[in-house]
């Protein structure tokens, strides 16, 4: 038997053998998913620690995979080095967590979906009703009963009772006082920053060329 301390050294050594291969299988995976979460507005604490670690080696195993296919098909003498494929493999999940969200986020996706399950493949309903293309103007009555925002969404971020929507070239109506301030009379650019929890309902309206009602939704397809 080996002393205590040469099995020590000796699983040491081992460990320090298995790096390239646990970096191999964590770090491309890791990129993919930053950047797919980072175009979806997401953040990784919305997923179990568990569950993200198992979706990085996932996706790490099936680009190395597919990079080890085309390397036995192009280069079939060639054995690439662990590193040489991580490396590869890095920047090769960048694109492909790009082309992942223009998939996922795609308008023939969501209609698949819907004919199919009649659900959205989308988890925040707000890209399933805002037309991004030709622009939506929204009307918003905030919870005190007073003031009611008119505007066309410039953007808006997704955090449950968090959310907040930006509104630009806006109207701000006092219905308490039967007043109307308009953005456009201020000397500069103005935007409003709205914050969902204070909103109480909101009605969406849109350009008269939308596509909006022409697409297949969750409950079929729309007749105009």
């Amino acid at each position: 038997m080996l002393p205590k301390t040469s099995k020590e050294v000796t699983g040491i050594i081992e460990i320090i053998r298995e790096i390239p291969a646990l970096i191999q299988y964590v770090v491309p995976g890791f990129i993919f998913l930053r950047v797919l979460y980072f175009l979806n507005a997401k953040k990784e604490s919305d997923h179990s620690i568990s569950l993200y670690i198992i979706k990085m080696v996932v996706v790490s195993y099936i680009i190395i995979s597919i990079i080890r296919v085309v390397d036995a098909i192009v280069l079939p003498s060639c054995n690439l080095w662990v590193w040489t494929e991580v490396i590869i493999a890095s920047f090769i999940a960048i694109p492909l967590a790009y082309v992942s969200y223009k998939f996922l986020n795609s308008k023939k996706l969501s209609s698949f979906l819907g004919i199919a399950t009649r659900k959205s493949a989308n988890d925040n309903l707000w890209k399933d009703v805002i037309d991004y293309d030709k622009g939506t103007i929204f009307k918003m009555f905030m919870k005190n009963k007073t003031i009611v925002y008119i505007g066309k969404l410039a953007t808006h971020e997704e955090r449950g009772e968090n959310s907040w929507f930006l509104l630009t070239e806006y109207i701000c109506v006092y219905t308490d006082k039967d007043e109307t301030f308009d953005s456009s009379e201020l000397s500069k650019p103005s935007r409003v920053m709205i914050p969902l929890r204070e909103v109480e309902r909101v009605e969406i309206l849109y350009d008269s060329e939308t596509d909006i009602f022409n697409e297949w939704t969750m409950f079929g397809k729309n007749k105009k």
